[in-house]
């Protein structure tokens, strides 16, 4: 079974909506890299509670997330499903009625890959697969 593992937001103005995450929700936003910019990969990491090794949350139930750049091809909400391997995934899904939005992309700051994908109804998850 694979495991929601992150949230991504998309926001047109990055450091406007952290600061509006951080005083509604609380949420501890931290950029993930100091050279962090306006890039397609901009983002800021979302904290949604106490943390653990790999961002993850050590509440049961919670999940961390980021606060992105809608450059990186999402306008909504998305989750972010853990998997194994994106190459399989992606094969699976598309046989299964399912799309492409972003193909594999490398993110060393992240130690991971992620791809952007739709199920058969036009929604957008993505996927996530941690570096061997």
């Amino acid at each position: 079974m694979n495991k929601v593992f992150w949230f991504d937001v998309p926001v047109h103005d990055i450091d406007r909506a952290s600061d509006w995450y951080y005083e509604v929700f609380g949420w501890d936003i931290q950029p993930r890299h100091p050279k962090d910019g306006n890039d397609a990969l901009s983002f800021r990491m979302a904290f949604t509670g106490e943390t653990g090794d790999n961002w993850t949350p050590l509440r049961p139930g919670s999940v961390n997330g980021g606060v992105v750049t809608r450059d990186i091809g999402i306008t909504q909400p998305t989750i972010l499903i853990e998997v194994d391997s994106i190459d399989d995934k992606l094969k699976q899904l598309v046989n299964a009625g399912g799309g492409i939005v972003a193909e594999k992309v490398h993110l060393p700051l992240a130690a991971g890959y992620f791809a952007y994908v739709t199920d058969p109804d036009g929604n957008v998850l993505g996927l996530y697969e941690w570096e061997k």
